[in-house]
């Protein structure tokens, strides 16, 4: 996970820590940290706040990429609106997570997203296999 709020970071490490078949592998607050500690194995899926010191969450997942061309990635982000989600996944991810108080409906979507990540055919919003989770926004989706 890559996340530079501590509070942010610390309710997502013990919310995912509650989760038995989880297991966070790695924390950090940069991208630049994230590139110099990447944990070998790669890990399933990368969570990445888009709005970072330094490098961007955007930026890093291209880096990313090119490091290791398919590694699951998903932007943690503040803002719902449509172009900033087209953003993110024009940038390479496969997943767009919005910060904020339906984080659980949030989540339980992406663990149906990761366990169904081989046959994308459920999740898919886009031919691509990207998923986002607009049934969990409040108000209208950005979809």
């Amino acid at each position: 996970m890559v996340e530079d709020n501590p509070l942010m970071r610390d309710m997502l490490t013990e919310f995912l820590a509650l989760e038995a078949s989880l297991e966070v592998v790695g924390v950090v607050e940069s991208a630049e940290a994230a590139l110099e500690r990447f944990p070998v194995p790669s890990p399933d899926l990368v969570l990445i706040d888009m709005s970072l010191p330094g490098m961007s969450g955007m930026e890093l997942i291209r880096k990313l990429h090119e490091q290791q061309p398919g590694l699951p990635c998903a932007m943690l982000s503040g803002h719902g609106e449509k172009h900033y989600v087209e953003q993110a996944f024009d940038a390479g991810a496969s997943g767009y997570i919005l910060k904020g108080s339906r984080m659980n409906c949030r989540w339980q979507s992406s663990r149906y997203s990761l366990a169904k990540r081989s046959s994308a055919k459920s999740y898919s919003v886009s031919p691509r296999g990207r998923f986002a989770f607009s049934t969990c926004f409040h108000g209208p989706s950005p979809f």
